[in-house]
């Protein structure tokens, strides 16, 4: 390969990579359906123009920034339950992580865009049915996680007694809230300690 073509290979991931931070940003901040192009180029700095030289639409990107939302959930789901330890130590440990992520995103003053922008794909009616259909597909991967993490748990008696597919939900529903009251709008709820939401499992 040569050097000029290694180059222009470069610039273009370096453009890309560009242009889906920025979009995913603008995206969070200003929802879909009120972002331009031109918003998303403002944010990166670059012509309305240069936009088009890599996306058709926002819509093909607002696409990929979805696919990466669900495979960075995905990883790091993996990633947090592949510690040792028994079902209820793995769910407290994901949970935990997840507080601390959160808490560390507001003392830098940040936000989880990709979490905002799939709270979007799920919930917004103006986004397309296609984007709707990537999220159906693929659905969320800590149900698939969690669910059998508490049928183990029970099992053994050290979760509650109770219908798994709605323990299961109630979970991942007071998570999700979480996260959705620290990051929109002004007021950011208190985050809860891992301990109180551990109770509603561990018996």
């Amino acid at each position: 390969m040569g050097r000029n073509l290694e180059k222009n290979i470069q610039i273009k991931e370096e453009k890309t990579e560009l242009i889906l931070n920025a979009a995913v940003k603008t995206f969070a901040e200003k929802g879909y359906g009120s972002t331009k192009i031109s918003d998303i180029a403002k944010e990166a700095g670059i012509s309305h123009g240069l936009v088009y030289q890599y996306f058709t639409s926002k819509e093909e990107i607002f696409k990929i920034l979805i696919q990466r939302s669900l495979e960075i959930t995905k990883n790091t789901a993996e990633q947090n339950f592949s510690i040792k330890g028994t079902p209820i130590e793995k769910i407290e440990a994901h949970v935990g992580m997840y507080i601390n992520f959160l808490r560390d995103q507001r003392d830098k003053n940040e936000k989880p865009y990709y979490f905002m922008v799939m709270h979007q794909a799920i919930n917004f009616e103006v986004v397309s049915d296609e984007v709707k259909k990537i999220v159906n597909d693929n659905p969320n991967p800590l149900y698939n996680l969690i669910r059998p993490l508490i049928v183990e748990g029970q099992e053994i008696g050290e979760i509650v007694e109770g219908d798994p597919d709605m323990l299961t939900e109630f979970l991942m529903q007071i998570m999700l809230g979480i996260g959705i009251s620290n990051n929109t709008g002004q007021y950011r709820a208190p985050l809860p300690d891992k301990n109180l939401i551990m109770r509603m499992l561990r018996k």
